[in-house]
């Protein structure tokens, strides 16, 4: 947008969006002489309720943070390799920004105050036969009273922003923003119905999420429909459509952080994972994958379309499950970054019981005392329409029991350990759906985290940083979403309070 402005508002670095990204912007910003300010399109929180849910509050809180930069960068180019991503000199010097930053994330969270969670590192990774997987560090947070991952770690952070006194515009939304003379100059915001135009003398820096609750955009972008989210109702996509305004070039579009999620009328929960009798079949009753799935890339396996059916054949997929995991405990992550107990009390949350009974009655949970018979309930659901057949699915059983009785899983190659009959009536299945916490895509990035144009040139004074234009592409690592926001929110926040400030 180019006009003549009437600001209302003004500071040096404006941050649009006030999760782990902005909060790292901000304070980046800050600490370096500027004058900050945030615009967040929630509400503050109450001492009644919690509004402010930014995806980082909701997360499990774990940041990856690797001890060792040159094979983080191995590691990361393993990942773009088999994924078929293009390793070009660009693509290589985001790498290694992305590891150099990563790897100052423990330094940075320690100066703030953070603590980790029983005290040592704790080395974890989603993909354990790449090179460069030993230097992968994920830290959890401490909890602080009643809080707990996401939101204790984020506790830290907003206590950070207050104690610098960084002045945060609540319930204000970025709506576009103004060009003048070829650079960025400022936002036009929207609060109560009311136009803000905001200006910014050095850089504005975009943190508004992804588009997570915008069906357009992931009708149209992500690889399958579909998809269901449990993050930060404010992700609409704000910060894509304010950046393509300015010219900005997309990338990483189709990409997210997949998982398999239940599904219910107005919830979504992740899967809880204990050891125990269990397949994932697909619409017809065949077993498709490893259930011991790697937590951030699952949802590739579920989004194969079918040309010749015209069919997405496991969308939905079915968990099929005998008494003995009914009664191991909760199917669902009962206290998870978003619920009770120590988790983050916001407008809608539900706690999934230990026995699972309530979720039974509520017909969340299919029964039957035979396959036979659950195959023909299965079969009978509308997102099925009748593909599932009672033979089809006693064979995959069978076949997995036989898998159980070896030792091994030669087609799918689940762990040992985990191979347990499923054999013990009644039995039981859930649907699972792709799912996530964010998306990845957004407005192209260098590794100064300055906004760019389709020809590769910077978009002048802007920069963005998180999930809107992540710097991961297909694959991403156990902790990398949190872990990338800490260090692209102090890249673009330390590059922006560097910009020369306009008369």
């Amino acid at each position: 947008m180019q006009t003549e402005n009437r600001w209302t508002e003004e500071a040096d670095v404006v941050v649009v969006g006030y999760g782990g990204a902005g909060a790292a912007a901000a304070m980046t910003a800050h600490d370096a002489g500027a004058r900050v300010l945030l615009l967040e399109k929630q509400t503050a929180d109450t001492p009644e309720l919690t509004r402010h849910i930014p995806n980082t509050r909701v997360s499990a809180g774990a940041w990856l943070s690797p001890t060792d930069v040159e094979a983080a960068v191995l590691h990361f180019e393993a990942m773009a390799r088999v994924a078929h991503e293009t390793l070009d000199e660009e693509r290589r010097a985001v790498i290694r920004t992305l590891a150099v930053h990563l790897a100052e994330n423990d330094r940075w969270l320690r100066g703030l105050g953070a603590q980790w969670a029983d005290g040592d590192r704790a080395l974890h990774t989603d993909y354990p036969e790449l090179p460069g997987a030993e230097a992968m560090a994920v830290h959890a947070p401490k909890p602080d009273g009643k809080w707990r991952n996401g939101p204790a770690i984020f506790k830290v952070l907003a206590e950070n922003v207050a104690r610098r006194n960084i002045p945060v515009l609540w319930e204000t939304a970025g709506r576009e923003l103004v060009v003048e003379g070829g650079e960025v100059r400022g936002v036009i915001a929207e609060r109560g119905g009311q136009r803000l135009a905001i200006r910014a003398s050095r850089a504005v820096v975009l943190t508004c999420g992804g588009f997570e609750f915008n069906e357009w955009m992931k009708q149209n972008y992500l690889r399958a429909y579909p998809v269901y989210f449990r993050g930060c109702l404010a992700n609409t996509g704000d910060g894509i459509s304010m950046a393509l305004g300015v010219g900005a070039a997309l990338w990483h579009m189709n990409c997210t952080s997949w998982r398999a999620v239940m599904k219910t009328p107005d919830l979504v929960f992740a899967r809880r994972h204990i050891a125990a009798g269990e397949v994932f079949v697909d619409k017809r009753g065949r077993r498709f994958a490893n259930e011991v799935y790697r937590g951030h890339a699952f949802g590739y396996d579920l989004v194969g379309y079918e040309s010749g059916t015209l069919n997405y054949p496991r969308i939905p997929c079915y968990w099929v499950f005998d008494e003995k995991r009914m009664r191991a405990g909760s199917l669902a992550e009962t206290a998870g970054p978003c619920n009770p107990p120590g988790g983050v009390p916001g407008p809608a949350f539900y706690v999934w019981s230990q026995d699972n009974q309530e979720e039974l009655r509520k017909g969340w949970v299919m029964q039957a005392n035979t396959l036979a018979e659950l195959a023909k309930k299965i079969a009978q659901d509308q997102d099925n329409q009748g593909m599932m057949t009672a033979r089809a699915l006693q064979e995959t059983v069978r076949g997995y029991n036989r898998c159980c009785l070896k030792g091994e899983d030669a087609e799918f190659r689940r762990p040992t350990e985990t191979l347990i009959p499923l054999k013990d009536p009644p039995y039981y299945a859930v649907k699972l759906w792709p799912g996530s916490t964010n998306t990845q895509g957004g407005p192209k990035r260098n590794p100064r985290c300055q906004v760019l144009r389709p020809d590769g040139a910077p978009i002048p004074r802007l920069y963005s940083a998180g999930e809107l234009g992540s710097f991961w592409g297909m694959l991403t690592e156990n902790g990398a979403g949190t872990g990338e926001a800490y260090a692209s929110g102090r890249i673009a926040g330390g590059n922006a309070d560097s910009e020369k400030p306009r008369r």
